[in-house]
Order: C-alpha cells, then structure tokens, then sequence
C-alpha cells in the first residue's frame, strides 16, 4: 500500500526541482546579463578614445590618460563588486536549496537530524544528514562536491576577507594552501601579489550555477527513489 506521507514528499521535492531550475536559470541570466553591461561599457569607452584620438591626435597620450580610470572603472573594479557578489548570492542559493531539501526530508519523512560536533559547514551538515540519517549514497559524487568546497572556499574569501587570500607571517602570497586552486584559475580569477582578488570571468558563477543545480537535482531525485522503494515494504 502506498504510503500517502511519502508520496506528498516526493510530490514537494518534485516541485521544489522546478524552482531549482527556475531560480537556477534566473541566477545565470542576471550574470549574463551583468557580462553584457560591462562589456558593453568597456566596447563604449573604447570607442569614445579612438574618436577623441582620430578628431585630436596630437592629444592621443593626454586622451588615454584621461580615460585610463573609466577602463580600469569597468574591466576590473566593477567586475570585481559585481561578478564576485554574484558568487555569493549563487552560492547562497545552493545552500538556501540543499538546507530546503532535507527540511522537506525532515518534515514529511520524519526523519530527525543527528547532532553534529564540531565546526561543520551548513552544506556539511546537509551532507551528513542525507547520507548517516536518510542513509542514502552520495560517494558517487565526490568529485562534484570537492568542487562545490573550493567554490565555498572562495565565497568565503569574499564575504570573510574582503576578497584577499590571507597573508601568513613569513610566507609568501604563493605558499598559502589556497594558491594551487587560484593558479589553476587564471583564465576566471584575477589574483594580484598582495592577495586581493575578483572574479574577471562570468563563466566562472555559471558553471558553479550547472554544478550546484546538478547536485542538486541528483539528491532530490536520490531521496524520492529511496522513499519510493520504503513505501513498497
């Protein structure tokens, strides 16, 4: 007999896979929609300096200097604010989502959270609780979710260290644990010698959007298929 319990839960699981997508996609379009802005703004700029330059050229070095700060102002300042406070309303979306999934699990399940010891991240303890609790396999993942670890790390950087990689006292900007990762993204993060950092890529927020929105819909799809093989028994 089916239980009718479960078969709510997994029908609000279902539903709340359709917001995921909907808030998911929504998140990609506001970061494409930032790109095109500041591209557009620095294609402006551009232009404007080589008009200024062709009507006056004697003034081209005065013209340039002059116009440096709206370049610097769009290719790096304001991508910077934007494109790294992106990263952090991207992020809390995952978080705000995978928390929502195992209130959903909790309630209609009845399945109550162990409790944890130690400083574990929100996300951390979601993890914990689908997988010692709700006793569902998420190994298979792993890979995903050490890349979801560094995209934290760095949303932590931003909302914890004003967007720096701590120095430590008698090491170099490159010897700190962090710097591998950093390296590794030079093509979406623009890293300077003082440990200040912004994220220079749009891609960069969008493929954690695919990343955090496939994860996600893979633990949901997880719990409904175990609550459907526990309303057979």
């Amino acid at each position: 007999m089916v239980d009718r319990k479960k078969l709510k839960a997994t029908t609000g699981l279902s539903l709340y896979k359709s917001m995921i997508r909907i808030e998911f996609g929504t998140m990609r379009e506001f970061v494409d929609d930032i790109n095109r802005f500041l591209t557009g703004e620095t294609e402006r700029v551009k232009k404007r300096i080589e008009d200024e330059i062709k009507e006056s050229p004697e003034l081209a070095n005065e013209i340039v200097e002059y116009s440096i700060d709206d370049l610097v102002k769009y290719g790096e300042e304001f991508v910077g604010i934007l494109l790294n406070s992106s990263l952090v309303a991207a992020y809390s979306l995952f978080e705000k989502s995978l928390v929502k999934i195992c209130d959903l699990a909790e309630h209609e399940f009845n399945v109550s959270r162990s409790k944890l010891k130690g400083k574990i991240s929100i996300i951390g303890r979601c993890k914990a609780y689908i997988q010692n609790d709700l006793k569902i396999s998420l190994s298979d993942l792993d890979a995903s979710w050490d890349k979801i670890e560094q995209y934290r790390e760095v949303r932590n950087l931003i909302t914890h260290e004003d967007s720096r990689i701590k120095k430590v006292k008698g090491q170099t900007i490159e010897q700190n644990k962090l710097y591998p990762y950093f390296d590794s993204q030079k093509k979406n993060i623009s890293l300077k010698h003082s440990g200040k950092f912004y994220i220079s890529n749009h891609a960069y927020i969008n493929e954690f959007c695919n990343l955090g929105e496939s994860y996600l819909n893979d633990v949901i799809s997880r719990v409904k298929s175990q609550s459907t093989q526990s309303s057979k028994i």
